[in-house]
Parts: structure tokens; sequence; C-alpha cells
């Protein structure tokens, strides 16, 4: 296995080649706070948008998408941008009922 160099707004993962010429990445976001270099956002099945898959945060884009509203749902997608953490506060932070919403429950 081949470490690949990471090329400037590749996302964080770390891209390997394999022996067969098959490329992987790994993201690793326990031991590695790549959230710095972050360049996802995930739009949920239920029209959320949420700028961290370690986060609770949540824009809510139906009604800007029910209006056909183009200028409210960019305004929407630079907020949640804008609330993008540098790092997150999984190991920190006392969570005793785990995420509100996990992967199943976000269409993941």
């Amino acid at each position: 296995m081949k470490e690949l160099k990471k090329a400037k707004l590749s996302g964080p993962a770390q891209n390997y080649e394999l022996s067969n010429g098959a490329m992987i990445g790994i993201i690793t976001p326990m031991s590695n706070h790549f959230c710095h270099e972050c360049d996802k956002l995930r739009l949920t099945a239920d029209g959320k948008l949420r700028p961290c898959l370690l986060s609770d945060s949540e824009i809510d884009l139906t009604p800007a998408i029910a209006k056909g509203d183009r200028e409210a749902l960019k305004t929407a997608i630079r907020e949640g941008l804008n609330i993008k953490e540098k790092e997150h506060k999984v190991l920190s932070e006392k969570r005793d009922d785990g995420y509100k919403r996990t992967m199943s429950k976000i269409g993941g």
C-alpha cells in the first residue's frame, strides 16, 4: 500500500493506492482532527443541512426549497458553512444520550 500525497482542497481522507491499483481513502475523525480542512456538508433525507456529522447542528432548508427561493437557499447554505466548527468535540463532551439523530435517522 502506497500513501498518496494530499492535493490542496482534497478533503479529509488520507488516500492510498493498493498493490492492485485500487485506491482507498481513510478518514480518522477520532485520532486526527481534520475539521480545519473538511469541505463536507450533508443534506439529510428530510431537508436539513448538517455542517458536521459529529455535531447535532442543522439548518432547515425545506422552507427555501418549498418556496423555490434560490436566494434564501444560498443564504441557508452559507449559514451552514459559517457554523462549521474548527474542531469537533466528540471526545470532550459528555453525551448521555448520544447524538440526537443517528446516521439511520438522517438518511446515511
